[in-house]
């Protein structure tokens, strides 16, 4: 919930602002705080229902964050994941990405919340078929 409230501010102070160097500044912040969304929608699917919670050790669970620390500090220094934002008059701002690092970035927001949405089903699946059987 913490990281959607996030992501929100960051979006509407990102198209706020006019100035080049905070909106700069809020793109990344925008970026960063939308790294940490699949991971906690992951986790909570992951830990859906009590009985049927998948035991997460500690190599699981640092198998699962490690993505998100490296794409996360991507996000934050200047020049890596974002080079600059294209501020045109009347028109949505360009942000400009390095091409690589932002593959990485869309490959990783498809991965996690993949894998999450298929253990929700699984869960919704599970209940239904339980529930009426």
């Amino acid at each position: 919930m913490f990281s959607v409230c996030l992501w929100t501010i960051s979006m509407i102070l990102y198209r706020g602002f006019y100035d080049h160097d905070l909106t700069v500044r809020w793109a990344r912040l925008l970026y960063f705080s939308a790294v940490f969304i699949p991971l906690f929608f992951l986790l909570h699917n992951l830990t859906l229902y009590y009985e049927d919670r998948i035991k997460l050790n500690f190599i699981k669970n640092f198998l699962i964050i490690l993505p998100v620390i490296f794409i996360s500090i991507l996000s934050l220094f200047p020049d890596y994941l974002i080079k600059d934002v294209i501020i045109v008059p009347f028109k949505e701002k360009i942000i400009v990405f390095n091409k690589t690092l932002h593959l990485i970035y869309a490959l990783y927001i498809l991965v996690y919340f993949t894998i999450a949405f298929y253990f929700l089903i699984r869960y919704i699946i599970l209940f239904l078929f339980f529930a009426y059987f």
